[in-house]
């Protein structure tokens, strides 16, 4: 299939899961992925945008980078952790 003829996915409804902060992205109708708050508001996604492949894989690696974000903040936020503890916390959650 040549990429003229190939037609790119529009948001077509983005919704707010129970968690604060994240939000459910359909396009042409169907549920594509999730996305946090931060990821939403940086690419100005919105009904009626467009998302090639290329923004697709930029929206899944924002939005895991914001969850590890996120991951790490929770866990220093208690007490103060070196970097190493931080690191080896985030590789023990897989983040």
């Amino acid at each position: 299939m040549s990429t003229e003829n190939k037609k790119i996915p529009v948001i077509t409804k983005i919704e707010t899961q129970k968690r604060a902060g994240r939000y459910n992205v359909y396009l042409d109708g169907r549920y594509a992925f999730p996305v946090s708050e931060d990821v939403l508001v940086r690419f100005r996604l919105f009904k009626g945008s467009e998302v090639d492949d290329n923004l697709r894989e930029q929206l899944e690696n924002a939005d895991q980078q914001s969850q590890a974000w996120g991951v790490a903040l929770g866990y220093i936020s208690y007490q103060q952790r070196t970097e190493k503890e931080t690191v080896d916390y985030l590789v023990k959650k897989r983040v």
